[in-house]
C-alpha cells in the first residue's frame, strides 16, 4: 500500500436532483448526511470518505446513465442476502463481468452501484481488516453507519483499455496489485479500500473541466505535489487546480487513460468533520 495516499477522500455526483439522489443512498445504503451547503448534500460512508451530490441547473447537459456507468461505487455490507430480501431491486448483469463476490444494482438515476460482504470462511485480501472493524463505524460519536452498512470499500472503473488503465494508476500513484484475473484487476489504496478495473464498452470522452464530469473522485494524499510532479513528468497535465472554499486544501484534477476525472487532495486546518477525522487518523 502507498504511504503517500490515505484512501478515498470523496466521490462526487453532479445531478439535476441532488435531494432525490441523496435520499436514495440514505434510505437504501444507510450512509448518513453530514452536511448540506446550498443545494449540495454530503454523506459520510466510513473512514474519512464522503459521497457528495451536487445540484446543477437543468440547462447544463449531462451525459446519459449508460455513459456515466464507467465509475461504480462498491459498498461493504454485513449481508448481501439481507439487502436483497429487504429491497426488491433487479440485479444488473448486462455488459458487466461476472465477479462472484459482487452484486450490482442501479440507483434512482440509473447509475450502477455494487455491494459485497466480507467473508470469514474465505476472506479476501482485505476481509482480515473489515472483520476486525468496529461495527457500527462512527464519526466522532455523531454519525454512524446503520444496520447492514459497513462502508465504502472500492471504486470500480470500466473501460475498453482497463488493463492499461490499471497500469496507469499502479505506475503513477504507486498502488500495488492485490488481485488479478481475466475479468478484473484490483489495486490497494489503503487497508480498507481498493480501486478496481473491469472491461467496459467505451472509453469515456475527456472533459475540459472537473465541472463537466458527471462523476469524479479524489484521493486523500500526504504530499500531492510529489504525485502531481510524477504525473507531469510522465506527460499528464492537470485539467484543473482547485483551492477549497475554506482555503484549507488544494486539489489537482487529472484524466486517467479511460478519460475519467480523478483528483489528488491535501487538506489541513480544515473545520470539516471528515477532514478533522482524517488529520487525527493519518497524522496529516
Amino acid at each position: 500500500m502507498n504511504n503517500n495516499i490515505y484512501g478515498i477522500g470523496w466521490y462526487l455526483r453532479r445531478t439535476y436532483n441532488a435531494r432525490a439522489a441523496s435520499e436514495f443512498y440514505l434510505r437504501y445504503l444507510k450512509i448518513p448526511v453530514i452536511r448540506i451547503h446550498n443545494e449540495n448534500i454530503v454523506h459520510w460512508c466510513g473512514n474519512a470518505s464522503v459521497v457528495g451530490f451536487n445540484q446543477i441547473n437543468k440547462d447544463v447537459k449531462l451525459i446519459t446513465p449508460n455513459q456515466s456507468n464507467n465509475v461504480i461505487l462498491l459498498f461493504k455490507l454485513k449481508s448481501k442476502k439481507q439487502f436483497a430480501d429487504k429491497f426488491n431491486f433487479i440485479e444488473q448483469t448486462k455488459d458487466i463481468p461476472n465477479i462472484p463476490s459482487i452484486t450490482f444494482y442501479k440507483d434512482n438515476e440509473g447509475i450502477i452501484f455494487g455491494i459485497k460482504e466480507p467473508s470469514r470462511q474465505q476472506p479476501d485480501y482485505f476481509d482480515q481488516y473489515w472483520n476486525k472493524k468496529r461495527i457500527p463505524q462512527q464519526l466522532d460519536e455523531e454519525f454512524a453507519l446503520k444496520e447492514n452498512q459497513l462502508g465504502l470499500s472500492s471504486i470500480i472503473i470500466r473501460s475498453k483499455n482497463w488493463i492499461q488503465n490499471a497500469e496507469f494508476y499502479q505506475r503513477n500513484l504507486n498502488l500495488s496489485i492485490i488481485s488479478e484475473s481475466k475479468e478484473s484487476i484490483e489495486l490497494a489504496i489503503d487497508e480498507f479500500s481498493t480501486i478496481n478495473f473491469i472491461p467496459g464498452k467505451n472509453i469515456q470522452k475527456t472533459v475540459s473541466s472537473r465541472l463537466s464530469s458527471r462523476q469524479s473522485f479524489v484521493f486523500r494524499c500526504k504530499n500531492i505535489n510529489s504525485i502531481a510532479k510524477k504525473l507531469r513528468y510522465n506527460g499528464f497535465t492537470p485539467i484543473n487546480r482547485h483551492i477549497t472554499e475554506d482555503q484549507s486544501g488544494k486539489i489537482y484534477y487529472f484524466h486517467d487513460l479511460s478519460g475519467q476525472v480523478f483528483g489528488i487532495q491535501s487538506r489541513t486546518k480544515s473545520t470539516r468533520i471528515e477532514d478533522l477525522y482524517a488529520e487525527r487518523k493519518y497524522s496529516l
